[in-house]
């Protein structure tokens, strides 16, 4: 690579080396336009090091500091949508399971496309299941599915596709998900009461396009495998 290139560093303590593995074992497998590049690791004791592509800006920001342009910014925000889609779709086909999906962890190029990041918590599936994944525990309280809360439940694909169904409303709402919530539990019972009811977890704005309200709905289906 020819040139100076600025790039986003990673620090891991050596003494998490296990972590430090497994993110790279998941990054190494990703060369898409829609996930952020690995450049390369490096150890310098007491840290371990990945080197990835920078960018300035996440979605959650972009969202917060543009939410008086939100009617101009539709078809951008479209866009944004497929891009995160598309990454999330690559994944998937990998057999990775990203487990953390949320606006903060999609980020931004100069021209508003989305590349969605940090892979901490991803998970490589078993070859033999495509719904084999890690504990519950992984990923943000708003943006997984309730099933994540039983015993024994484990992060699937399908809770991928959930988050991706909170990431698209972020994108026609400008708003925080559960931002009235004080608590992980309140959120929980929200969500509980509006499944009761049989209505979407979160209200979609009404002038979201039909097209896109069915989406956002069929990402947050009880049954996610129909």
């Amino acid at each position: 690579m020819k040139g100076n290139i600025t790039v986003a560093l990673k620090a891991i303590p050596i003494f998490q080396k296990d972590k430090f593995i497994h993110e790279i074992s998941v990054l190494s497998k990703l060369q898409c336009p829609f996930l952020v590049h690995l450049f390369g690791v490096f150890v310098k004791d007491p840290m371990c090091y990945i080197a990835m592509e920078f960018l300035q800006q996440n979605l959650m920001d972009f969202l917060k500091k543009n939410v008086s342009e939100r009617s101009t910014l539709k078809d951008v925000c479209k866009q944004i949508g497929i891009d995160i889609a598309f990454g999330l779709k690559f994944l998937h086909d990998n057999n990775i399971i990203h487990a953390d999906l949320k606006s903060a962890n999609v980020l931004l190029t100069d021209e508003n496309r989305a590349k969605i990041c940090d892979f901490g918590a991803a998970k490589l599936k078993s070859l033999s299941s495509v719904t084999y994944a890690g504990p519950a525990s992984a990923g943000t309280q708003g943006y997984k599915p309730l099933e994540l809360g039983k015993k024994g439940a484990k992060t699937t694909k399908f809770s991928d596709i959930f988050s991706l169904g909170v990431v698209l409303w972020e994108l026609q709402s400008f708003s925080v998900p559960f931002h009235d919530c004080e608590s992980d539990f309140q959120i929980s019972m929200e969500m509980n009461e509006r499944y009761q009811l049989n209505e979407p977890i979160l209200p979609i704005p009404p002038d979201t396009p039909n097209q896109i309200q069915q989406v956002i709905t069929q990402c947050w289906d009880k049954d996610p495998q129909r």
